[in-house]
């Protein structure tokens, strides 16, 4: 592992119908809260991301997959 790490997680959203939950508004508040803490003592994690959608935003023209590229070339 390098001395810098980025951490991304990735949560599917093709089982929820997305006007009709709270999910993403909670993932959206656990991904600020982690940012919050990070860097933790003695870890290496030094930035985290946090994706959600379904397999067409991350296909070939998605949106996410876009987003998810440039969180990648940015680190």
């Amino acid at each position: 592992m390098d001395n810098s790490v980025l951490f991304i997680q990735i949560l599917d959203t093709s089982g929820i119908k997305k006007n009709k939950t709270a999910k993403i508004s909670q993932w959206e508040n656990i991904e600020k809260s982690i940012k919050n803490i990070i860097p933790v003592k003695n870890s290496k994690i030094k930035e985290y991301k946090l994706f959600y959608g379904d397999v067409s935003e991350f296909g070939v023209n998605g949106k996410k997959r876009t987003e998810l590229l440039i969180a990648f070339k940015s680190f």
